[in-house]
């Protein structure tokens, strides 16, 4: 069953949420990311996800994010070190966010 969520007053808490409910895959996708951001989903992550879990991070990775503050190359590292198997995607003008865990269902 897909359950989708649209997120708007109290969307902080209710990311907190799904990223600490992530089993063994998360996926973040944002063109844009600061070391404050990185570190909240960090600290949400649980024991599992970083230590056997899956990480895949889509970002905008031009210089122009990077020049404009808008993209931390710091946030993207300490992120994508923070579990034990990650991958680093380039998408050129990305514009979506988007955080979603994948758990296996059980049978």
């Amino acid at each position: 069953m897909v359950s989708i969520k649209s997120l708007h007053r109290g969307w902080k808490d209710a990311l907190g949420d799904l990223v600490a409910s992530a089993e063994k895959s998360l996926i973040v996708v944002s063109p844009f990311m600061s070391v404050d951001a990185s570190q909240y989903v960090i600290e949400r992550m649980p024991h599992g996800l970083r230590s056997a879990g899956r990480l895949n991070v889509v970002t905008d990775l031009s210089p122009r994010h990077v020049c404009d503050g808008s993209l931390d190359p710091q946030a993207v590292e300490q992120l994508v070190g923070a579990t034990a198997t990650s991958r680093l995607w380039h998408v050129p003008k990305l514009h979506a966010k988007s955080i979603s865990q994948i758990n296996p269902s059980p049978l």
